[in-house]
């Protein structure tokens, strides 16, 4: 956990001092949000509705002449404290215990349990350290008294942003961006903006978790789609430099590159990619083509049917690594010439030996010694073809 030190610039004019809470409104410093029933203790919980009143905070007014320790906190001074609703019904972005927020006493509906029809509201946390992870204000003795689960990462950096970006940024590395091409001339500001005939203010979409803070540089961060956990984005004309490691795209379609196309595309990437359909089909539309890349194994199964695509190899139907050994498919046109070549051999020594007759005993019949032999030499020419020069697919299996 950090701890911010010097709060005189900010806490200068309030308290005791020359701060005066604007008409209507008063400034509250959180001390325990409703988020579950352990989370306040029980009296205030029932009091608020329980899980009706989720995001209700517990808040004194703030002053730093009274401030309390957080190591000296109770139940039982929590419950001489005032609760406070959150502002926006649609928006669940609640403060963390130590944050400050402004309140504001407004008309609600009557409470089946305390019978007010006014209620005290809260909006977001103020910006107090300009830092989308934490703004609350501490005691130096309560600098390692803090939360349940969370934990303040002391990497964190948030997004930098160029002119007209509207960010949604999480506390936790996570953000939607809603941007644009950003140049300055000749000048590419972003990683998504080297398309050097694209025009500034094309919108793009950026949606990003787990943001990479390795890099060195400012002290602000900027997504990158190679490094952060994972990212969506959506294009209008950026090119994205994605980088698929040593993939050679196909010879035969010959599909644009990845960092040279530059028309509206949805981009995904992560460690791993799952598109996952509950109760209907997935379907997947190629104007000029579908094409599929891996560095391993590529296996699709219906029922209880596969194709794995694996080391130069096709196997059809089910297969893994234990199963018994597939079998290689036979050459169908190679199998049928053949075929055709024995049956013409047979055909012929029938039609040799049909009109054969029986001669004296003990006589050679010669023609049927030499159909014999020619149906032998035939036999014996078509093995050896079957031996040397293989029947069956060097490529595909099935089992």
């Amino acid at each position: 956990m950090r701890v911010r030190d010097g709060l005189a610039p900010i806490t200068a004019n309030m308290g005791n001092n020359n701060y005066q809470t604007p008409q209507g409104y008063k400034v509250g410093k959180v001390y325990a949000v409703m988020l579950s029933p352990s989370s306040v203790p029980k009296k205030i919980w029932e009091d608020n509705g329980g899980w009706g009143g989720i995001g209700t905070i517990v808040y004194q007014e703030y002053r730093e002449d009274i401030e309390i320790s957080l190591k000296d906190l109770t139940d039982e001074i929590l419950l001489t404290f005032n609760t406070a609703l959150p502002f926006y019904p649609n928006q669940k972005y609640f403060p963390l215990p130590g944050e400050i927020v402004l309140l504001m006493d407004l008309p609600s509906a009557p409470s089946p349990i305390t019978n007010k029809t006014n209620e005290t509201y809260y909006q977001s946390p103020i910006n107090a350290w300009n830092s989308p992870q934490f703004n609350g204000l501490f005691l130096d003795e309560d600098k390692n008294i803090l939360y349940n689960s969370f934990i303040e990462d002391g990497e964190f950096r948030g997004l930098q942003t160029f002119e007209g970006d509207y960010i949604l940024e999480g506390r936790f590395g996570n953000s939607i961006r809603f941007g644009s091409t950003n140049k300055a001339g000749n000048v590419d500001l972003s990683p998504w903006s080297t398309n050097p005939v694209e025009l500034a203010s094309n919108p793009i979409i950026l949606l990003s978790n787990k943001h990479n803070y390795k890099l060195p540089g400012s002290e602000l961060n900027v997504e990158n789609i190679n490094l952060d956990g994972s990212s969506i984005y959506l294009t209008s004309d950026q090119s994205i430099p994605l980088n698929i490691g040593n993939i050679a795209l196909s010879s035969i379609t010959n599909p644009i590159n990845l960092a040279d196309y530059t028309s509206p595309q949805v981009v995904i990437n992560a460690d791993r990619t799952i598109i996952s359909s509950k109760s209907d089909e997935i379907l997947m539309f190629g104007k000029t083509g579908i094409e599929l890349y891996s560095q391993g194994p590529i296996y699709m199964q219906s029922a209880n049917v596969g194709l794995t695509m694996q080391d130069n190899q096709i196997y059809l139907g089910p297969f893994s690594n234990n199963s018994t050994s597939p079998q290689p498919l036979i050459l169908g046109l190679q199998l049928q010439e053949w075929l055709s070549d024995l049956t013409v051999a047979l055909s012929t020594f029938a039609s040799i030996i049909g009109p054969t007759f029986s001669t004296p005993e003990g006589t050679i019949l010669q023609t049927v010694n030499d159909a014999a032999n020619s149906l032998q030499n035939s036999v014996a020419a078509l093995s050896t073809r079957i031996t040397n020069e293989s029947l069956i697919s060097k490529v595909t299996y099935t089992t």
